[in-house]
């Protein structure tokens, strides 16, 4: 799918509607939040940033980067908000800065292949450092972004935005065959009790982290 300035507009509102107004959504950023590590932070696939900044806003001790494939959102990511440092996920200061918590928040299901990306996002981990995942959790391939089915149906390319659904199971393999413990996890949902341990019917999404030093494993 190409994300070009259309998804970075449409990401703009959604997270605007996230951050201020969804209940669920915001329960799930201050679950994120509050296992965030402190020190150096990259949000991989940051879309627009806001985020991005968000956490640099309400931890001010860490040091923020963006990366995301959209050159269209990282323009304005990076116009809005200059004191963090955007990039592409091509940047090479990937390769060679080492971070203590790395997020791919909604991510994981856009690419081809989530394991092997998941894979490099660990490498870049310092030691001790955490990597946050969440993931929708859908009945239906992709009716979370039922706006982006009919923007493409319109196109009449009829692609779907979300190439997998990802379970619990796939999560924590994918952590573990990353070298990563698995330290916390929980479901978020769209009506209360908006944090969960277990899946319920109204789940929305799943938050787990992974550690590459931890010791326990769920």
């Amino acid at each position: 799918m190409e994300y070009g300035a259309a998804y970075a507009a449409l990401g703009t509102i959604g997270s605007l509607a996230r951050l201020k107004v969804l209940p669920f959504s915001r329960k799930e950023r201050e679950w994120i939040l509050s296992r965030v590590k402190p020190g150096a932070v990259l949000d991989y696939g940051c879309n627009t940033g806001r985020f991005t900044d968000y956490i640099r806003g309400r931890m001010p001790q860490c040091r923020c980067y963006g990366a995301d494939i959209n050159e269209h959102a990282l323009s304005l990511a990076s116009r809005r908000y200059p004191r963090v440092r955007f990039m592409s996920t091509t940047d090479r200061f990937l390769r060679t800065q080492r971070f203590d918590t790395v997020l791919a928040a909604h991510t994981l299901e856009h690419l081809d292949n989530p394991a092997a990306a998941l894979r490099d996002l660990a490498a870049m981990l310092a030691p001790g450092g955490r990597l946050i995942i969440a993931v929708p959790q859908e009945r239906l391939r992709g009716e979370s972004t039922a706006h982006w089915l009919l923007i493409n149906a319109a196109r009449l390319t009829f692609e779907n935005p979300h190439k997998h659904i990802l379970e619990f199971e796939d999560c924590a393999e994918m952590l573990r065959a990353a070298g990563l413990a698995l330290r916390d996890y929980s479901y978020i949902n769209y009506l209360p009790p908006y944090a969960s341990s277990s899946k319920r019917r109204s789940r929305y999404s799943l938050v787990l982290v992974g550690e590459r030093s931890g010791t326990k494993v769920l």
